[in-house]
């Protein structure tokens, strides 16, 4: 078997957040003291995706931080199947058409297949966001195109609404075939300490929009809480997983059920799980003393 690494040979690690909101929406803070508070948390870089206005904020992008254009759309749902559909959109360089404070008009109950197809025509790299405070039951998100990753965690759904984790909906939509990242994010509001929570760490070139939209697109990240992964590879018909000392490292695939290894009294910073050659992809999953999770992207085995 070919060896296979979720993350590049080159470059190196930014910790950075896809989703916020600032008062040009619904926040509490300003754009310039979103980003304060971002990089006082040791943060490389942030999107501010503020609710149907898209914000370029290029002013406050610095040597040392960098702001990513984006926007957050909504659209409302009848008969049942979700309560609502949100959908985070990130510009892609050079291709991006959208404008700094552009608003997006359209009627409430458009379908979000509708505002997908929008944001990617403009050059947006498109998150479906929080599926479990929206209550949307799983088959409406494998039926979506355009969607390069899920928010499997969201940490102000989960502080405000016990509904921030999203494992089930992205294990379903691999078990479907379909092939898209996971994301962990803040969609910070500021109202209560809903912020630092869940991040993302990307393995990049550089610190440039370019860079790290691209390490998004290639998948040469991953999703935490806390937990550091510093290697997942495949090779010799193995899973090979290094991480930051935790409870727990778990694998998951598409063809037989996952494996746990634990250490309940102790620590656990590498794991490896066989591969049998019925799997599609396999990912992991690593599980601090405090509960605090970090998710792989899977790596895909054909």
């Amino acid at each position: 078997m070919q060896t296979k690494s979720a993350f590049r040979d080159e470059g190196r690690w930014y910790k950075g957040n896809t989703h916020a909101h600032t008062n040009l929406s619904d926040g509490v803070l300003s754009p310039q003291q979103l980003v304060e508070l971002y990089r006082t948390l040791g943060y490389d870089f942030c999107a501010i995706t503020d609710h149907r206005i898209y914000g370029v904020h290029a002013e406050l992008s610095s040597a040392g931080f960098l702001v990513l254009p984006g926007v957050e759309l909504d659209v409302g749902v009848e008969g049942g199947a979700a309560l609502c559909h949100h959908v985070v959109g990130l510009a892609i360089p050079g291709r991006n058409s959208c404008v700094h404070g552009q608003r997006f008009e359209y009627e409430q109950h458009a379908g979000v297949q509708q505002i997908i197809s929008l944001l990617q025509q403009r050059g947006n790299l498109c998150i479906y966001a929080h599926p479990s405070w929206s209550h949307v039951e799983h088959q409406l998100i494998d039926e979506l195109d355009g969607i390069a990753a899920l928010e499997i965690y969201n940490h102000e759904c989960e502080v405000c609404a016990v509904s921030g984790y999203a494992e089930s909906h992205y294990d379903r939509l691999l078990w479907r075939g379909r092939r898209a990242w996971c994301i962990a994010s803040d969609d910070s509001h500021q109202h209560q300490p809903d912020y630092g929570g869940g991040f993302l760490m990307v393995k990049a070139a550089e610190l440039t929009q370019a860079a790290i939209i691209d390490a998004l697109l290639e998948g040469s990240f991953y999703a935490s809480q806390g937990p550091q992964i510093h290697s997942f590879r495949v090779e010799n018909n193995s899973a090979l997983l290094s991480c930051s000392p935790c409870r727990t490292i778990g694998f998951l695939s598409d063809s037989r059920p996952g494996r746990a290894i634990t250490r309940e009294q102790a620590e656990v910073s590498r794991a490896s799980y066989p591969i049998d050659g019925s799997e599609t992809y396999v990912r992991a999953v690593c599980i601090d003393h405090s509960g605090r999770r970090a998710w792989t992207q899977p790596i895909w085995l054909d």
